[in-house]
């Protein structure tokens, strides 16, 4: 398996401050690192295909880190169904 870097590590702790059910769920069925790694994934795909369409880093950036950051659970509790995963 891969390893966590810098998108996954912010889509983990992003998750664990802003929907901690969600986080306790994954990390209890053990898939917590599978998703990270997931958005991680998901994130570069997007920022690379975006750059070359011609947008610069930091506006590919702010436009693939809508994946990472997903509504707190106060805003969405109820965020639905991704291809891989059920989402509370």
């Amino acid at each position: 398996m891969s390893e966590l870097k810098r998108f996954g590590i912010q889509a983990r702790d992003h998750l664990k401050e802003n929907r901690p059910k969600l986080y306790r769920h994954l990390k209890r069925k053990g898939q917590l690192e599978k998703y990270c790694l997931d958005v991680q994934n998901r994130v570069e795909d997007q920022i690379e295909r975006l750059m070359k369409k011609g947008l610069q880093y930091h506006e590919a950036w702010l436009i693939a880190s809508e994946v990472i950051y997903v509504p707190s659970e106060d805003e969405q509790p109820i965020l639905g169904v991704t291809e891989n995963f059920f989402i509370e």
